[in-house]
């Protein structure tokens, strides 16, 4: 390890190459350059938002989302998302049928109904351009009431509003061809109501990052990468003691089985025992998703699961051996594999310390953590028992999941549940000798590092000096082998060393991708919002904050009570009073609310007549701090200095510069910002006293 002795900091640094790190996204960098955090960087600086070893700053965020009055919280700090909220969430079993419902965009042309038949096989191109013009897979009747979704299947003017097209159709451009057979269930359950309102731009940004979007060969095989029926997705891993558990019973085939009449609702209960699954014989694979629900474009934040068997391939797949996918599948693989095709309405399954398969029990209920939906204002408390289209649940006959989900696939409700406590890389992989080296911001293989010159790691200990042990790892950067006992008074003039790292292999560093972030509450949030703003109070909260350039005493306008902080003290006034405040010190006038009702026209003129009054009193301090000003000095604060904040790097500059009248009197202010009022201060006052 080499090293040559430089005689300040700056000659140091100046021979490293930073990577330039992102100014965008500022919402998600509240924490860059935070107090007491030595970053030691401005913020004109190019490199603020990087490490003092030039790593870039990551986004930093959070959000949450509820149903049924629970939580779960999703946050993404140093591109690791993680996603926490209850355990054992129950979730309903579903399977894709390898199908994608498209709707009609309302008052375009559209497909008859006697042509249906051949637009679904796809051999017409005529009818396959009227598709791909007019049809689009998300419901576009922005109708919350679903009518263009349910029910009117065939519109006034005879056309076909939906129609649920294979993997395969022309209208998809063949990106599906070698899609793998879509032979599992998935588990599912909401985490989030419409529009997940209280996400913020967490989930945005999480879903335009390089991890989003790739999904797993379980899942394909559940058509999760079937991205007209999902509009983003994020695998994630289960961590720290979280599990899937599964309803395997008590052991009694009569009471273990749920209660499918009214008799045996009176009669009996339905006696439930969770067992943890055996992660040895069962994979998992576990998503957070965004899908629109009930048809319904807006989205929705899901939590996904596929499971499949190791002990026997054809436990947990299936497809239908009928219809235009089945039809597909040999048209697309001449010796394709389907290992079952048969409905298994009890799978089975296999659990921790267990022996061998047992079976899935669902439960009657919606949900085993919703026990009075009515109470709570919410509908049903049933499980819909069949695979299918929710639509109306729980009016009509509806089914789990999707309209283009099996019915033999039944849900099996919190038949099988599991703990959100997941987390997902959302670029590299932490896996990795070069993620985070001391080398990582500079792009080089060699780094030059600085010290200060001192004596380090001698032993003083008694006992060591009497063994006469000594540190091997002792290091003199001294010339005369002395300890540095104090800090000087100026640790400028103290010299460095510059030494030399080589980390044999270049470093790498975390990147993210840039997202357009939201400036507008969604939904509700909005709403709430667009509500308080009708609650305004006529005497809106108004403050002015200033610094005196003297001894001044200020009027409080007649009739409004204020409060008035004059150097940490406070003093409440009604009208035509003063108070004094000492020369040089900060002071505020706040005035107190009324807290009446203002209708939301009148807003912009409530604040109009505050704006003026607020610039009458400024009139009136600038008068009084014109008023007088003893010194004759003819120093001014330099313009460039006003409206910055007084720090060493500035000083610094002053001084490099041959400033020295500057830097007598900026430098107490240190940490203070220079306004216009404190330039007058000090101008006016300081320079006498000089």
């Amino acid at each position: 390890m080499a090293f040559i002795l430089v005689t300040t900091l700056m000659q140091v640094m100046v021979s490293l190459t930073p990577v330039t790190a992102s100014t965008t996204m500022t919402e998600m960098f509240q924490h860059s350059g935070a107090c007491n955090t030595q970053h030691g960087k401005e913020e004109d600086d190019p490199d603020y938002y990087t490490t003092n070893s030039n790593i870039t700053h990551l986004p930093s965020a959070s959000g949450f989302m509820g149903t049924h009055g629970t939580y779960r919280h999703l946050t993404v700090h140093e591109q690791t998302a993680v996603l926490i909220g209850e355990g054992k969430h129950g979730m309903w079993r579903i399977q894709g049928a390898g199908f994608i419902r498209v709707y009609r965009t309302q008052e375009e042309e559209g497909i008859k109904q006697e042509d249906k038949d051949n637009a679904l096989d796809g051999d017409d191109e005529e009818l396959n351009n009227i598709l791909v013009k007019h049809y689009t897979h998300q419901d576009g009747s922005e109708n919350r009431d679903h009518k263009h979704s349910f029910g009117e299947e065939i519109s006034k003017d005879g056309f076909l509003n939906w129609l649920d097209l294979t993997i395969y159709h022309p209208k998809f451009g063949g990106k599906y061809k070698d899609h793998p057979v879509m032979d599992l269930p998935w588990y599912y359950c909401g985490l989030s109501g419409a529009d997940y309102p209280h996400m913020g731009n967490v989930w945005k940004y999480v879903k335009a990052q390089k991890n989003a979007n790739r999904v797993g060969p379980l899942g394909k095989r559940a058509g999760m990468d079937v991205n007209e029926n999902f509009n983003a997705i994020l695998r994630m891993e289960m961590f720290g003691g979280g599990g899937v558990y599964t309803n395997v019973g008590q052991g009694n085939p009569q009471t273990d089985l749920m209660q499918k009449t009214l008799e045996e609702l009176k009669s009996r209960a339905q006696t439930v025992h969770y067992k943890r699954i055996d992660d040895s014989r069962i994979d998992t694979e576990f998503y957070i998703l965004e899908r629109g629900y009930h048809n319904y474009p807006e989205s929705y934040l899901i939590i996904g699961m596929v499971m499949d068997s190791k002990v026997n391939p054809a436990d947990y797949s299936y497809v239908r051996p009928a219809g235009r996918y089945y039809d597909g599948i040999y048209d697309q693989f001449k010796e394709a594999d389907i290992l079952n095709t048969e409905p298994n309405f009890a799978p089975p399954v296999y659990v921790k310390d267990g022996g061998g398969a047992e079976k899935i029990y669902g439960m009657a209920i919606f949900g085993h953590n919703h026990p009075t939906r009515q109470k709570y204002g919410l509908n049903g408390g049933a499980c819909p028992t069949k695979g299918g289209d929710c639509s109306t649940y729980p009016w009509g006959n509806s089914g789990a999941g999707w309209p283009t989900d099996y019915e033999e696939i039944t849900p099996i409700c919190d038949g099988i549940v599991l703990d959100i406590k997941l987390w997902a890389d959302l670029e590299k992989s932490w896996e990795s000798e070069t993620i985070g080296l001391g080398n990582s911001g500079y792009g080089t293989q060699e780094v030059e590092y600085s010290a200060h010159v001192n004596h380090y790691g001698k032993f003083q200990d008694p006992w060591l000096v009497d063994q006469g042990i000594q540190n091997p790892q002792e290091v003199d950067f001294t010339e005369d082998g002395n300890i540095v006992q104090k800090a000087p008074d100026n640790v400028d003039d103290i010299p460095v060393v510059a030494f030399t790292i080589d980390f044999g292999q270049k470093g790498d560093q975390l990147e993210f991708e840039e997202v357009n972030l939201d400036p507008l509450l969604k939904g509700c949030t909005a709403e709430e919002k667009e509500k308080e703003k009708l609650k305004q109070c006529s005497g809106l909260p108004v403050q002015w904050e200033h610094v005196t350039t003297y001894p001044s005493s200020f009027p409080v306008p007649l009739g409004e009570v204020m409060t008035v902080n004059c150097w940490g003290t406070n003093f409440n006034f009604t009208g035509d009073s003063k108070i004094t405040c000492k020369g040089g010190t900060d002071f505020e006038f706040k005035k107190q609310p009324k807290c009446e009702a203002v209708p939301h026209c009148e807003e912009d003129k409530v604040r109009d007549e505050l704006k003026e009054v607020q610039e009458e009193m400024e009139k009136l301090i600038e008068q009084l701090e014109q008023s007088t000003c003893p010194s004759d000095s003819t120093w001014r604060v330099p313009s460039d200095v006003t409206g910055k904040k007084i720090t060493r790097n500035l000083l610094k500059t002053l001084k490099e510069a041959g400033d020295n009248d500057s830097l007598k009197y900026l430098r107490s202010w240190k940490g203070v910002k220079m306004t216009n009022s404190l330039a007058r201060y000090i101008e006016c006052f300081q320079t006498t006293a000089a």
